[in-house]
Parts: C-alpha cells; sequence; structure tokens
C-alpha cells in the first residue's frame, strides 16, 4: 500500500481570507482523494473527514497572531516531524511555507509571495523567518509551488533554489461562489459605488486610491474600502481619509464575509485594485468571475492574473489612476467590454484544475 501524503493545514482559520482561503480550497479538495491526511484544528474539516484529520491544538491557528506563528512553528519542528513518523507519511504538503527542516520526508511547500522581505518595517517579526529559517526549508524541499510566475522570479532572485524544483500552480476561483448576482442583492444601491477590496495595509497603495478618487467629480458615486485593518495599521486609512476635499463619499464598512461579496461584486460599477505588490491577487479574479469591470495596478503578478481584462494603471501616479477611474466609469461600451473579458478570464483559473495538479506533483513526490 502507497504510504499516505500527509497535509500540514494547521494555517486554516475562520474567517479565511487570501492564504486562508487558498489553504482551505485546496486542502478540502485533496482530502476528497484516497491517500490523504490533514493535521489542523479546523473544526469543518474534522466533521467532513472525520477518518482523515488529526486534530491538533487549536491555539496554533493565525488568529493567534505572533504567539500563534510562534507555537506553530514550534509545533511544525518538533510534533509534527514525530506525526509523520509516526503515520508513516510518504510526503508532506504544506500550503503555506511552513515544513519540516531537513525532514527525511519529501516536501512541497507553496509560497505566495515574499512581502515580509519586500516591506520589512510591516512585517518585522517575521524577518527572522523569511531570512533565516524559510531559505533552508525550500533548500530541502521536493517542489516549491509559487503561485504566480511573479512570485517565481522572486523566490529565484532571493533564494538560491534550483530553476527547475520551483513549479508555478497559479490560484483560482470558485465559479459556484463568485458568479454575477442578480442587481441589488447586497448592502449598497447597485451601480453607486467603485470597490476596493483587501486588507488595509500601506503595500495595498491605499491612499493614492484615496487621493484619485476624490479628484474624480462624480458626487453621487462612493468608494467602499472592503478588508481588514490590523492593529499596527488603524490609523492608516483615517489618515489619508483626513486630506480628502469629500471624505464623506467614502465608505468603510471592515470586514466583509464571504458570503456577501459576489453581490458586492456585482453591484459595483468596478472594482478599484491599487495594490503595489501581490503574490497572487485573488480579488481582481473574484470580481472578474461575478461580471465587475477590473481598474487595477500594473505590478507584480497582477497583471498576469488580469491578462486584457483590466484598465491597467502605474499604481505610483495618481493622475494615472485617476484617469483609469474616469475611462471606465464615462464608457458604458469599456465597461461592457470588461465584463465580458473578465468573465471568460475567470473561467481559466480552476480549483479543481489547481488541486489535480498540486495532486500530481505530490504523487511524483511518493515515488
Amino acid at each position: 500500500m502507497m504510504r499516505p501524503c500527509a497535509i500540514n493545514a494547521t494555517f486554516l482559520y475562520q474567517p479565511a481570507t487570501g492564504v486562508g482561503l487558498y489553504t482551505s480550497e485546496v486542502v478540502r479538495r485533496l482530502l476528497l482523494k484516497e491517500g490523504y491526511v490533514a493535521y489542523t484544528s479546523s473544526e469543518s474539516l474534522q466533521r467532513s473527514f472525520p477518518d482523515r484529520v488529526r486534530g491538533v491544538y487549536p491555539g496554533l491557528s493565525p488568529q493567534h497572531g505572533a504567539l500563534g506563528h510562534l507555537r506553530r512553528n514550534c509545533w511544525t519542528q518538533s510534533t509534527l516531524r514525530w506525526l509523520l513518523f509516526r503515520d508513516r507519511a510518504g510526503a508532506l504538503y504544506a500550503p503555506v511555507p511552513e515544513a519540516v527542516l531537513l525532514s527525511p520526508t519529501p516536501q512541497v511547500v507553496t509560497v505566495h509571495d515574499l512581502t515580509p522581505l519586500l516591506y520589512p518595517l510591516l512585517y518585522p517579526r517575521l524577518q527572522v523567518y523569511y531570512r533565516h529559517v524559510l531559505p533552508r526549508m525550500l533548500e530541502s524541499a521536493r517542489i516549491v509551488i509559487a503561485v504566480s510566475e511573479n512570485t517565481r522570479r522572486d523566490l529565484l532572485l532571493r533564494y538560491r533554489l534550483s530553476s527547475r524544483k520551483v513549479i508555478v500552480v497559479p490560484e483560482a476561483v470558485d465559479p459556484a461562489r463568485f458568479r454575477p448576482q442578480p442587481p441589488g442583492s447586497g448592502r449598497y444601491a447597485p451601480g453607486s459605488y467603485l470597490l476596493a477590496v483587501g486588507d488595509h495595509r500601506p503595500h495595498k497603495n491605499l491612499q493614492r486610491a484615496l487621493e484619485a478618487f476624490d479628484r474624480v467629480g462624480d458626487g453621487n458615486l462612493r468608494l467602499i474600502l472592503a478588508g481588514r485593518t490590523f492593529l499596527q495599521d488603524r490609523d492608516y486609512v483615517p489618515r489619508a481619509l483626513a486630506g480628502l476635499r469629500r471624505p464623506q463619499r467614502v465608505i468603510v464598512p471592515g470586514y466583509v464575509p464571504p458570503e456577501e461579496l459576489p453581490a458586492l461584486y456585482s453591484d459595483a460599477v468596478a472594482l478599484l485594485f491599487p495594490s503595489l505588490y501581490e503574490g497572487f491577487g485573488l480579488a481582481p479574479l473574484e470580481a472578474m468571475a461575478c461580471g465587475t469591470p477590473v481598474i487595477a495596478s500594473r505590478a507584480a503578478s497582477i497583471p498576469e492574473v488580469c491578462g486584457d481584462a483590466a484598465e491597467y494603471f502605474d499604481p505610483l501616479s495618481v493622475g494615472e489612476m485617476e484617469q483609469a477611474i474616469r475611462g471606465v466609469l464615462d464608457d458604458e461600451g469599456r465597461r461592457q467590454e470588461l465584463r465580458e473579458r473578465g468573465l471568460r478570464r475567470a473561467r481559466l483559473f480552476s480549483w479543481d484544475d489547481v488541486v489535480e495538479r498540486i495532486h500530481g506533483i505530490l504523487q511524483r513526490s511518493l515515488l
């Protein structure tokens, strides 16, 4: 009998965003296949796959912040190492870059981005990990999965890795969840707002986005900034709003639950995605799947994800961002073109395809 493939799913948490969403989508689909076992504190996974999930201490969750990260890494280098031996695992898959150092078990690790290295002041606690621990982990991994060509280039530039071991497998969107919704399905009037979705962190470039929007003359249009605010960045958006001529046109609802996002996308005039850096960028893909025009920065992996289905701008130029917004708002024909292109583009990114590729990589690692 082939030895099982283990999954380090301790990064799962609710409500999931970004990397947590990727982990949830991939792990659930892998557990539907034979030969997988997952280590996680996720109660929903334990209920759905009682024979394939091994429960772990809930204090390892990312919801516990820096303490959870420290616990998780201690657990990974000690308890997980023992569990792999106990369960006679033939391989380990880590959907985030947290795997066993110097492990005799073949390992496949997904890397989403290198944001802590590019923005060290935003992630001071992760510097030791990304500069000293992660390089050794990736060097010993059998295969490193990058979620975009941009992340792959970053990995090869920053770490001493063989180009042959770094494989691109993109993220995806679930068409059962993200699809055009009937007008008026959400909490805001359809067509009354421009939408931005993402964490409120400085590298998301919201200050320039707010300045560009403030210059757009349509007084009836609102800008909705949907996303989490972290404690260390709690003053970032308020400071940016204080410099606007008409701050009342901006709505900051905070985190929007996943079940509300499709309607929020569908009722928006367009999605504004001004980020300076993304490992992949799920929000534009989700918006396109909902038939929402996308106005996005020409940076990092974003053009790779959006292809010809977005109106692009230089994220460092407020003026160019303003012109891109105006160009889409003032031209119904352009909006319709972006809707059609976006729907076609989104269909190219399937979670089932992603998991089949990861499954194939893991099966080869078991040989």
